[in-house]
């Protein structure tokens, strides 16, 4: 729930209310914080239950909260920004910067955890790289890479927490990652950790480098 969570959380402004189509009838819902928290958790909770289920497949927690999220986006008013000022501008970009971390950080993490399970091969006979490019519209070059990052992540725990929660971008995990694998062999999993935890804390209090 945590992208969900954090669109709920996030300040209200009259400019960046939200409607929902499918929740048509709760119009009383739409235009304040509490209302947008409370459609939302609806929202995700009719999206688990009506979502169809195909004989042998499985109903997943994360679909449904993905799926909430994207009734959500399709139902802001663009047209509603017209005229704000300098400032909220500004302030729509930083939120929507962190969201996009965040939709990021999740990606990776599922690329990495479907890798890592085989998913590909298994259902669709091909590597996941290739099965990217498929459905993805990914050049094969940007498929590795998503698919390095993704591998990356599920052996860094402290990492793929903080690129779940937006503390860090795909690029600052990738070198957290690559400083990892430099350190010294000899290092217990209790110094590791520790490493690990001072370069997440580092990243997320540190500018991006290009």
């Amino acid at each position: 729930m945590c992208v969900l969570l954090w669109l709920c959380s996030a300040p209200y402004t009259p400019t960046g209310a939200i409607l929902m189509p499918t929740l048509a009838n709760d119009t009383h819902l739409v235009g304040t914080r509490s209302g947008l928290a409370q459609a939302a958790t609806r929202l995700a909770d009719v999206t688990a239950r009506r979502q169809p289920v195909p004989a042998g497949a499985e109903v997943c927690q994360t679909g449904a909260v993905l799926s909430a999220v994207a009734d959500l986006l399709d139902g802001i008013n663009h047209e509603q920004r017209a005229a704000l000022g300098h400032s909220a501008r500004l302030g729509l970009v930083t939120q929507a910067q962190k969201l996009a971390n965040r939709v990021d950080g999740l990606l990776r993490v599922l690329v990495g955890e479907a890798e890592q399970a085989g998913s590909s091969m298994a259902a669709q006979g091909t590597p996941t790289t290739t099965w990217l490019g498929m459905v993805g519209q990914m050049s094969p070059k940007q498929a590795s890479g998503l698919v390095f990052a993704g591998k990356e992540l599920t052996t860094h725990p402290i990492t793929r927490q903080a690129a779940l929660s937006g503390q860090v971008n795909s690029e600052q995990a990738r070198t957290i990652h690559s400083v990892l694998t430099e350190l010294p062999q000899d290092l217990d999993d209790e110094q590791r950790q520790a490493a690990e935890t001072l370069l997440v804390e580092h990243a997320a209090s540190t500018p991006a480098e290009g």
